[in-house]
């Protein structure tokens, strides 16, 4: 019989770690009980095994041997433990975050080590960054961008996944400053029938990524647009779904959309930067995913390194004019989202659309600059994941008063903005204006991803 030895009292691990003040107690405190419950988890697993191989030893055989009651109970609270511990694992997690993920990352990291350089010592990777970075100092230094990467590769799936009847495909758009993950999937079945899907996810962010600070504040944002063939309809949806996610560095999920096929949806969460230190590194990880028949599963790495010193200070420029001002539309639609207009200001842009009118004759949007300002220039930001199309008759409208209006310019036609980032520039040098709309020269929907003015 195996003794019941685990325990839920707290043992704080050992380490070289001193708390500077009563936040670093509490950081501490929880890293030390975490260790201790991943320790209990071990020990439980490795108790559950054992019991299991006495119990199943003792019912080999053509004629069953006796099985000792107390083992089956045994085993049972082995269980118990084991759940309530992997419980307490989630409370902890729970309560880290609330507080200290944004300066030392996901409680999780306490389970893989680090050498300390200065040092020589090797030691988890929590109580690293407690003994380098003080709760209520502020980190000497900054995140800068180094590379990004796709997986799985389409030679992943060309040799890797080979089934037959499968074709996969994955293009990636964009990166850094945002972009698009568009996946492809077709199979057929033994009686030939073909099966199609394709999902678009588009992303971007409300801020430069070029260069993040530690315990910056970053929005970003996801659209997704999900298609599937008459054929993978019919099966219900249960047959096709697609997804999209933002992560940083493996955390908890910033934003996620999911939608079924012939429909869309989009996203926004707000993320906050962790603390680095020498040596590391941190991820943005954008994955977008699709399954029919079988299942595709993309991610986009955005990757960081860690720059000891002074941020540099951002390039100064023209401001955007119209970011955060007033807006309004003509019409909303089904798939107009609360403040629907302004999501054409909002900073953001990710190829998705920032607001949707309904389809009517010369559908419009406007923003309000506050007061008549000079103009040089204005960039729209087509919608990429859908129906780029829509936009090809714009034209911009100015006015002083919001009564009398002059248009400025009238686009001919050309489709713009199918490569994400791309915007149509419309020069406006001269002008000035407090009001400015932008309009369709026809019966359509009207919706653009971002409106800059400048």
């Amino acid at each position: 019989m195996i003794v019941l030895a685990i325990t839920a009292s707290m043992v704080f691990a050992q380490g070289t770690f001193t708390p500077r003040d009563a936040d670093e107690e509490h950081a501490w405190r929880l890293h030390n009980e975490y260790i201790q419950s991943r320790k209990n988890e071990t020990d439980l697993m490795r108790l559950i095994a054992m019991k299991a191989s006495d119990i199943n030893t003792m019912a080999v055989g053509v004629i069953p041997l006796w099985i000792d009651p107390q083992d089956v109970k045994d085993k049972t609270k082995l269980r118990t433990l084991l759940q309530n511990e992997i419980s307490r694992q989630t409370a902890l997690k729970a309560a880290w975050d609330k507080k200290f993920y944004g300066r030392y990352g996901n409680l999780q990291d306490a389970d893989e080590t680090i050498v300390d350089k200065g040092t020589g010592r090797t030691m988890d990777k929590i109580e690293f960054r407690l003994i380098n970075f003080p709760f209520n100092v502020q980190a000497q230094g900054y995140w800068k961008y180094d590379s990004e990467s796709f997986r799985p590769t389409n030679e992943y799936y060309a040799t890797v996944k080979p089934l037959p009847g499968h074709v996969y495909e994955v293009r990636v758009a964009g990166g850094l400053q945002g972009g698009s993950i568009e996946q492809f999937f077709k199979t057929d079945n033994a009686d030939r029938v073909v099966h199609l899907t394709t999902s678009t996810l588009t992303f971007g962010a409300n801020t430069d990524l070029v260069t993040l600070i530690p315990l910056q504040k970053v929005v970003f944002q996801l659209g997704l647009a999900f298609s599937a063939n008459e054929a993978v309809r019919a099966n219900g949806p249960q047959w096709g779904y697609g997804t999209g996610s933002i992560a940083i560095d493996n955390g908890e999920y910033i934003v996620t959309v999911g939608t079924q096929p012939g429909a869309a949806a989009s996203g926004k969460g707000e993320g906050t930067i962790p603390v680095g230190g020498p040596g590391s590194t941190m991820v943005i990880h954008v994955s977008s995913g699709l399954s029919q028949l079988g299942a595709m599963h993309t991610t986009l790495d955005i990757v960081y390194v860690w720059v000891a010193g002074t941020p540099p200070k951002p390039k100064q420029g023209s401001p955007n004019l119209a970011l955060n001002r007033p807006t309004k539309q003509s019409s909303t639609s089904p798939w107009s989202k609360p403040n629907d207009a302004n999501g054409a200001v909002d900073g953001v842009k990710n190829g998705s659309y920032g607001f949707h009118t309904e389809s009517e004759k010369n559908p419009w949007w406007q923003v309000d600059l506050g007061e008549v300002k000079q103009l040089s220039e204005i960039r729209i930001f087509n919608r990429t994941d859908c129906c780029t199309e829509r936009a090809r008759t714009i034209e911009v409208w100015i006015s002083n008063d919001g009564n009398r209006w002059k248009r400025i310019f009238a686009n001919n036609g050309t489709i713009f903005g199918r490569f994400a980032g791309k915007p149509l520039s419309v020069n406006i040098s001269g002008e000035s204006a407090r009001f400015v709309r932008l309009q369709l020269a026809e019966t359509t929907w009207f919706h653009l991803d971002e409106v800059e003015i400048y």
